[in-house]
């Protein structure tokens, strides 16, 4: 399992962003999904920020969580 913890995150529009640790593999891996805390989302690319995750929606805080990737 490969996951990345969250250290930020805020919301853009639609979309929450999700700041991930240093050196996350969110660019190096072929995912269609994410789960966080059980449930799975289905990620947007966010491409001026290497280390970021979003999702369209809004959720509650989940900084320190972590993020799978499925």
């Amino acid at each position: 399992m490969v996951r990345d913890k969250i250290i930020d995150q805020f919301k853009i529009d639609k979309y929450t962003v999700f700041c991930l640790e240093n050196d996350s593999h969110v660019l190096k891996l072929s995912y269609k999904k994410c789960r966080i805390k059980d449930v799975e989302y289905t990620p947007v690319s966010v491409m001026d920020a290497p280390n970021a995750i979003a999702i369209v929606g809004d959720v509650n805080n989940l900084i320190g969580q972590f993020v799978e990737y499925v």
